[in-house]
């Protein structure tokens, strides 16, 4: 073996161990950032952003959120309530058009490392049986209780659908 051969094994392994740093980097999972304004809530792993009520009729609001789980393991919603409310419970939309419905769940899983969202054409919040009557802008309290992170209370503005 020549002089040559080990400075160029040396400068081969110089020159390649930042590209496998960047390798290990990219490995990394990305950091999830959000908007100040649009989180709801942060507990443990668990935000809670985006929530919004939508005034469907006189005695029935529509909750809607995105729900991020970022622990590695998943959780479980096992229960909803609202002071606002004699009834609350998690749905889910089913059917297409005018047969649409709320259908009840008894729970909702929340997958680690993902995000589960809460809208106009899935999964819900569905109070009924309001203790008052809703105006647009008014805010009303729902407490969601999880299986692991426990109960995380959210402050959600109402919009009326007339």
């Amino acid at each position: 073996m020549n002089f040559t051969t080990p400075l160029a094994i040396a400068a081969a392994i110089l020159v390649a161990a930042p590209a496998f740093a960047e390798d290990k980097a990219e490995e990394r999972e990305p950091e999830l950032v959000f908007s100040e304004d649009s989180v709801a809530a942060m507990q443990g792993d668990i935000v809670i952003d985006s929530a919004s009520a939508l005034a469907m009729k006189d005695d029935e609001i529509l909750v809607f959120m995105t729900i991020h789980n970022g622990a590695k393991d998943d959780d479980v919603i096992t229960s909803v309530s609202s002071d606002a409310a004699g009834t609350a419970n998690l749905a889910e939309f089913e059917g297409k058009g005018e047969d649409r419905k709320s259908a009840k769940l008894k729970k909702l899983d929340t997958p680690g490392k993902n995000a589960v969202m809460m809208d106009l054409y899935g999964y819900h919040v569905l109070l009924t049986d309001l203790k008052k009557p809703v105006e647009g802008g008014d805010t009303i309290p729902v407490t969601l209780n999880f299986a692991e992170t426990g109960e995380m209370k959210i402050e959600v503005s109402v919009a009326v659908m007339k």
